[in-house]
């Protein structure tokens, strides 16, 4: 009987220094993500090349509170082409063709509230049309 008892306290004791060094960091880890600085996005983004195309998707997805702007730019930083949207709809998604336009870099800039996010494209017209995105 002495040493089931026994036994059972060290089982205990094993499991409670292996659960609380886990269970510190958690919270250790918990309280790095509060004290963090960096603020978090207002919203997310989501961009590719439809496959066999010279077409671009774009999705921005919002707080339906938020205000979006969207510029398109060549690699000078002219304006090519820029839409607003106001309040009211969480979601934005259109296609951009790129077939009619020459070679080169290009920008996508998306702004909600404040917070802006640029993202490139590079475009490549040879014998075979190739678009990059990053």
């Amino acid at each position: 009987m002495k040493t089931f008892i026994v036994s059972t306290i060290i089982t205990l004791v094993v499991a409670l220094a292996i659960v609380l060094p886990v269970t510190s960091a958690r919270a250790d880890n918990h309280m790095l993500r509060v004290a963090d600085t960096k603020a978090p996005k207002a919203f997310n983004v989501g961009m590719y090349r439809i496959i066999n195309s010279a077409k671009i998707s774009l999705a921005v997805a919002k707080n339906s509170t938020s205000r979006l702007n969207i510029k398109l730019k060549d690699q000078d930083g002219t304006v090519l082409h820029q839409e607003n949207q106001g309040t009211g709809k969480e979601l934005y998604k259109r296609e951009f063709n790129f077939e009619h336009i020459g070679s080169g870099t290009f920008y996508f800039e998306i702004e909600v509230d404040g917070q802006k996010v640029t993202k490139t494209v590079h475009l490549s017209k040879a014998t075979k049309q190739v678009i990059e995105v990053e």
